[in-house]
């Protein structure tokens, strides 16, 4: 039978199991027990929440084989949630894979919030999970901008990292929110129509500023109006290919929350200098980046900048791929990734 769906037909009988309350509950109240119960199968699947400060609680998933490869998968955003299709990545027999939603985001509450919401506190929580989940040394898998988080965390941690595999890799520079707001532009403008209802901001400073108002704004309409016309600019270039999926994605219930966080980030420019992501690393783990050809969120320049700074990392350009797991030619190339680090892993 084919392993992925076991995979789905196993998730979907833990989420049922977790609306009946015990086998969830214990996993909640006791996440190591959960992590170290295999019941003699290697298909285990664990939720809960932990508490990052006193105002945020985050939430976790994990599955796969709790004596597997330890792995952790940080989402992008700012303002996106964990994807279960993320987990499609790893031969769950041979990885225990834990993915997380960053304060505000997904499932963790309070949710949209951005008190105490800051790269740094995103950094140190990632440690905080690992210590939770009795985890030694983990695998980090990140996209976009959880590759920001991810370099940061294993510069700070590197004895808590096996390797980094990093897709769509961003930077946070002039150059990044100039390509974002007006650059793109050329490649399609009707992206940027409704741009003009929201702000008629001339910089980049300008322009986020309008938006992070417009998302507070006391008139509901018109705040998810200004929260889809943000989203909507930015879904429009994830896949170089066909957009079918656009209208439902800036309908999403939650895109007011996404969008708030998102420019939150932003206009505080990830609350670091870029230069720290890079500066006095002493990477001793793999470290590679996939990177879409025509990813037009996250250009190859990124890539190109970040493997330069990265002595000894490895670059794979996907051709004719764009930014997200739904274009299946960066999706295959991300797994082979995932494969090869984890065969240098088991020489190790």
């Amino acid at each position: 039978m084919d392993f992925d769906y076991q995979y789905r037909r196993h998730v979907d009988a833990v989420q049922l199991l977790g609306q009946g309350g015990s086998p969830l509950r214990a996993a909640v109240m006791n996440p190591a027990r959960a992590r170290n119960k295999t019941n003699g199968s290697r298909m285990n699947c664990s939720t809960g929440f932990l508490a990052v400060s006193p105002l945020h609680r985050i939430f976790w998933r994990a599955v796969g084989n709790p004596d597997g490869i330890p792995v952790v998968v940080i989402h992008g955003g700012p303002g996106s949630c964990l994807n279960a299709v993320a987990e499609q990545l790893f031969d769950l027999r041979m990885f225990y894979v834990v993915s997380y939603d960053q304060r505000g985001c997904g499932k963790s509450r309070p949710a949209g919030s951005l008190d105490d919401n800051t790269t740094q506190g995103l950094v140190e929580d990632i440690e905080r999970l690992r210590t939770l989940l009795n985890v030694d040394k983990w695998l980090i898998v990140a996209g976009s901008w959880g590759t920001t988080l991810a370099l940061l965390y294993s510069k700070h941690h590197p004895s808590r990292c096996l390797g980094l595999v990093l897709r769509g890799v961003t930077e946070w520079t002039e150059e990044k929110f100039d390509w974002a707001l007006f650059d793109r532009r050329q490649i399609e403008p009707l992206a940027y129509a409704d741009f003009p209802l929201v702000s008629s901001g001339c910089t980049a400073g300008d322009i986020v500023n309008d938006f992070a108002r417009a998302v507070e704004s006391p008139n509901e309409e018109f705040r998810s109006f200004a929260a889809r016309t943000w989203k909507r600019a930015e879904r429009y270039f994830e896949i170089p290919q066909g957009r079918s999926d656009m209208p439902s994605a800036v309908q999403n219930p939650d895109i007011v929350s996404s969008a708030r966080i998102q420019l939150h980030y932003w206009k505080n420019c990830a609350f670091i200098d870029n230069s720290e992501i890079f500066a006095d690393r002493e990477d001793k783990f793999p470290v590679t980046l996939v990177h879409g050809q025509l990813d037009f969120v996250c250009p190859l320049s990124f890539a190109r900048r970040a493997h330069a700074k990265l002595p000894g990392s490895t670059l794979r350009v996907v051709p004719m791929a764009g930014h997200t797991f739904s274009d299946m030619a960066l999706f295959q190339a991300l797994r082979h990734e995932v494969r090869v680090i984890a065969e240098k892993l088991k020489v190790q």
